[in-house]
């Protein structure tokens, strides 16, 4: 035991034996040789060196193009793209966190399909490519920024809430209803806006008191007529616009045919409002939402009251006219 303790107090990094033996051996002993090959070539940590074992364990087809990918550069390549514009290549393996290796195993590009946090936000992988800039000005649980993290996209995100402890990343922004600015100072223009905004009046008492979803209709439509010109003032000629919401009614417990249509927000109002800024729309993508929300109960109520509900979120591509 005394030689034992030499050996590691001898170490260049001073080690506790006991603490190896508990926490790191097992996992030495645990992990195949090619990703302890891969673990000393990329320098990971013991908790990048788990989420890649895992990673392994659930998909080889994930397993690979993480693999891949790694380089031992510090500096992601510069490269030319076919429309002329500067893209930046696969960051470094070994500069991965370990949360975005616990996204990847999780396996969100498959999931995000049918999952509701995610089902639009994924979409940004199309109309981006790795290393182009994404702009998030409502970053809320931080979906945007953590599929951006996942598939080598930057991100500038913004919300109104002090996450510092937890999400570092997202940067404290109120976004002002008058005189409203651009959070960045940076001359560089994002590739793609991507605005999953608050709900108007719907799940209000979920949000921020002096979110925008407590304003009245008018003002909170006239919040997206500030944002989506200075949004517009603020993007390049190949900037793409993504905009995320649904159809507000106010349907519960009314048939359809008793709905006030004066009250409502449609995806075409805020159509109207992007084409108006300037923006022109090139595609709508269905989100559906987790049918889970209307059980039979429900189902069976709204079927006696003619009622229609919302089971879906649309996203809105657009860009410069």
């Amino acid at each position: 035991m005394q030689q034992l303790e030499k050996i590691f107090t001898n170490l260049p990094k001073r080690l506790e034996w006991k603490s190896f033996y508990v926490n790191d051996f097992p996992l030495v002993r645990e992990i195949c040789e090619d990703i302890r090959k891969i673990s000393l070539e990329n320098q990971l940590n013991k908790s990048q060196i788990k989420a890649i074992s895992e990673v392994k364990k659930t998909s080889q087809e994930a397993y690979q193009h993480i693999v891949n990918n790694a380089q031992s550069s510090d500096t992601p390549k510069i490269e030319i793209n076919n429309q002329g514009e500067k893209t930046a290549s696969i960051f470094p393996l070994k500069d991965m966190s370990a949360r975005v290796e616990r996204f990847r195993l999780s396996l969100w590009w498959w999931l995000a399909w049918t999952h509701s946090s995610t089902a639009g936000c994924a979409h940004l992988i199309y109309f981006s490519r790795e290393g182009q800039l994404v702009f998030d000005p409502m970053a809320g649980g931080g979906v945007v920024p953590d599929i951006c993290l996942a598939f080598h996209r930057r991100c500038w995100s913004f919300d109104l809430l002090d996450r510092k402890d937890k999400r570092p990343e997202i940067e404290v922004y109120q976004w002002k209803t008058k005189g409203m600015k651009w959070p960045v100072n940076n001359k560089e223009k994002p590739d793609l806006i991507f605005i999953d905004p608050p709900y108007f009046k719907k799940k209000a008492a979920d949000y921020a008191d002096n979110s925008i979803s407590n304003l009245s209709k008018d003002r909170y439509l006239a919040f997206f007529k500030s944002f989506l010109k200075l949004a517009f003032d603020h993007a390049k000629p190949t900037t793409r616009l993504a905009f995320l919401n649904a159809d507000w009614r106010n349907f519960q417990g009314v048939s359809a045919l008793d709905e006030d249509e004066c009250s409502s927000i449609l995806i075409t109002n805020y159509a109207q409002i992007m084409f108006d800024a300037g923006w022109k729309i090139t595609q709508y993508i269905d989100c559906p939402m987790p049918s889970q929300r209307f059980h039979p109960g429900v189902v069976s109520q709204m079927q006696k009251k003619r009622t229609l509900g919302v089971v879906r979120r649309t996203l809105i591509i657009a860009r410069k006219r």
